[in-house]
């Protein structure tokens, strides 16, 4: 847990400083532990850093911020990040696109299966 503290406070700070990369490759190190939690506000600072990324860094990219939202609900996913998730679909990477895809159908998917409990 301490571990996972020091890492969150290394990509703040890496957030803060503009350097995403780095950032990011926190982000894998920390959701590739076990039951791995970062705060919310995370996804949301990186997302903006795709808009006019590298195809090598979009990859990194995609890739942690859907380790990262995979263990947020897909209905808080589309509330924090709605203006970001409708940047991403007119984005000119397939790989960008197809995680706003996913996180759509992931909150589609939260909805109707909330309507099948209650």
């Amino acid at each position: 847990s301490s571990g996972i503290n020091a890492e969150y406070g290394d990509i703040q700070r890496n957030i803060n400083n503009g350097q995403y990369g780095d950032a990011v490759d926190n982000v894998n190190i920390v959701m590739a532990q076990p039951g791995a939690r970062l705060p919310d506000t995370i996804a949301p600072q990186l997302f903006p850093s795709l808009l006019n990324a590298d195809e090598g860094y979009t990859k990194k990219c995609c890739s942690a911020l859907e380790k990262l939202l995979s263990v947020t609900s897909g209905e808080t996913v589309i509330r924090q990040l709605e203006v970001e998730l409708k940047q991403g679909f007119e984005h000119p990477s397939p790989i960008v696109r197809v995680l706003c895809l996913r996180q759509l159908n992931r909150a589609c998917q939260d909805r109707r299966n909330l309507k099948l409990i209650g």
